[in-house]
C-alpha cells in the first residue's frame, strides 16, 4: 500500500511533504524551520509553567511570548504548536503529561489482558459442561474482541507515531480509542468472571455480549 502510494502521489504531495523539514516552504508560509521554533517555543513555555501547564488549548494565547524568533513572534498568536507532545507538555504540565501516558499504559495494560484471555479461552471453557457448538460461539465472541483490541492498538500507535508532526491531542481519536479499550475490556472481564463463577451453569445466551447477537453469526 505504501509502495503505491509513493508511485501514485503528485509531486504537489510530496512538495508539501518537504515542509516538515524546511526543504521547501509552502504556499501557507509554514515550514520546517517555524515548525521547530514553535516546538522550541513550547518547551520554553513549559519550563516556565512545568506543574500544570498554561491550560487546555492555551498554547495559541500564550506562544507569541515564547517565540524565539522577535520579529516573528506577533503573527503566531493562536498558532498550533505541530506536534502532540509540544502541546502536551505547555499546557497540560507534568501533571497532565502523567495522566495522558498514564491512560497509554491502562490502554496496554487492557491490551495485554484481552490477548491473554484469547489465549487462555480454551482452558475456561473446557471447565464448563457447554456444547462444543456453544463453546465454539463463545469462543468466536472472545476471538473478536481480542481482534478488535488489535486494531485499536494500531489506530493507537498510528496516532501517538503522527502526533510527532501534528497536534492531534484534542483531535477525538484518542480518547475514542481509550473508551473503545475501557469497553471491549470490561466485556471481556464479565464474560470471564460468568465463565468462572458459572462454570456448570453457564449459556451463551446469559453473557454479556451475547445480547448483541450470536457472534458466529458476525465473525
Amino acid at each position: 500500500m505504501i509502495v503505491l502510494m509513493s508511485a501514485f502521489a503528485s509531486q504537489e504531495y510530496w512538495d508539501e511533504m518537504a515542509t516538515i523539514t524546511g526543504q521547501v516552504e509552502s504556499q501557507s508560509g509554514d515550514t520546517g524551520q517555524e515548525r521547530f521554533d514553535s516546538w522550541l517555543g513550547g518547551w520554553r513555555m513549559f519550563l516556565d509553567h512545568p506543574i500544570i501547564g498554561v491550560g487546555a488549548q492555551n498554547f495559541g494565547m500564550w506562544i507569541q511570548d515564547y517565540f524565539p524568533i522577535e520579529e516573528k513572534a506577533y503573527r503566531m498568536w493562536g498558532r498550533v504548536a505541530h506536534s502532540l507532545y509540544f502541546t502536551l507538555l505547555p499546557e497540560m504540565g507534568i501533571v497532565g503529561t502523567i495522566f495522558f501516558f498514564g491512560m497509554i499504559w491502562g490502554n496496554y495494560k487492557d491490551q495485554r489482558y484481552l490477548s491473554t484471555l484469547e489465549t487462555k479461552k480454551g482452558a475456561l471453557l473446557a471447565a464448563t459442561n457447554l456444547t462444543e457448538e456453544e463453546k465454539e460461539s463463545i469462543s468466536k465472541g472472545i476471538r473478536t474482541l481480542h481482534f478488535l483490541s488489535l486494531a485499536y492498538g494500531g489506530a493507537m500507535v498510528a496516532y501517538l507515531v503522527t502526533g510527532i508532526f501534528i497536534s492531534v491531542l484534542w483531535y477525538g481519536y484518542f480518547w475514542m480509542l481509550t473508551s473503545f479499550y475501557v469497553i471491549t475490556s470490561n466485556v471481556a472481564r464479565n464474560i470471564e468472571e460468568q465463565i468462572k463463577n458459572n462454570s456448570k451453569t453457564l449459556k451463551p445466551e446469559n453473557s454479556i455480549y451475547m445480547a448483541y447477537g450470536k457472534f458466529d453469526q458476525v465473525s
